[in-house]
């Protein structure tokens, strides 16, 4: 579970940002796909469009890191998966990822003509921002 994680219906940490403004589901989680994983950490198109001002700091991906799967150790691309939303200072983040069924053949996992941007910095802890 990321720190500082955000649902839907607000924020748990104190560096959060609640994303109640992300136009969700009523359960709080999101649906995407899989553009990249790295191995570690990866990014995430979203499958609707989430209204939040952070979402366009990385030109619409959503930021996953490992430590924020829930039931499984690594993503693939192409992957559709259901994840809860955070904000903090590098941007938006999925936390509470899971793997879901695929109802159609892969294809909404990336975006013609874009990259992922490359990996936020390391978070420091245990400071003031």
């Amino acid at each position: 579970e990321g720190s500082g994680a955000a649902t839907a219906g607000g924020a748990v940490g104190s560096n959060a940002q609640a994303a109640d403004d992300a136009g969700g589901a009523p359960d709080g989680r999101f649906i995407g796909n899989v553009s990249s994983w790295k191995g570690r950490f990866g990014w995430v198109v979203p499958e609707g469009r989430i209204e939040h001002r952070a979402m366009s700091k990385h030109n619409g991906f959503i930021y996953v890191a490992g430590k924020d799967l829930d039931g499984v150790r690594d993503l693939n691309p192409g992957d559709r998966v259901s994840f809860e939303l955070y904000t903090d200072n590098q941007g938006i983040g999925a936390c509470k990822v899971r793997v879901e069924p695929r109802a159609s053949p892969p294809s909404a996992g990336t975006r013609p003509g874009l990259r992922p941007p490359p990996p936020p910095p390391p978070r420091q802890l245990g400071g003031a921002a």
